[in-house]
């Protein structure tokens, strides 16, 4: 005699592994997508900000250029034009620190050499005679 199943109740209805896979992997697609969108909207909300308090402390008291610069590193997280100009601003101020320093290295110079000079040109005081 051939067993036939018997329908089950609409309440208690079962799973397959399959089913149960692959649900598993829609949800950690969907998870990794959700991931991506959240860090691309943070990464740009903060990196925005700092942007915006860089450019205005250019013109305003504070540190300008610093701002930009932390707001190009966190926007390279993301972007890769961001990474483009952070390498062009680092590039640029290393030349501009390499200048400054060549600069004070001359003027450093100039300095203890006019010093001397100085020191050995200076006229003695004239010597006071009593002569009455």
């Amino acid at each position: 005699m051939i067993m036939q199943r018997q329908p089950m109740p609409a309440g208690n209805m079962l799973v397959s592994n399959r089913s149960v896979r692959s649900t598993a992997l829609n949800l950690k697609k969907h998870g990794q997508i959700a991931y991506r969108t959240a860090r691309l909207i943070v990464v740009c909300v903060v990196g925005a900000t700092l942007m915006l308090a860089g450019i205005v402390m250019l013109v305003t008291p504070g540190p300008g250029w610093a701002a930009i610069a932390a707001a190009l590193a966190v926007l390279s997280i993301e972007f890769a034009w961001a990474r483009r100009w952070l390498a062009e601003v680092k590039k640029r101020s290393k030349q501009a620190v390499s200048m400054v320093r060549s600069r004070n290295g001359s003027n450093q110079q100039n300095r203890s050499t006019s010093d001397q000079d100085a020191a050995s040109a200076k006229p003695s005081s004239p010597q006071r005679t009593d002569q009455d």
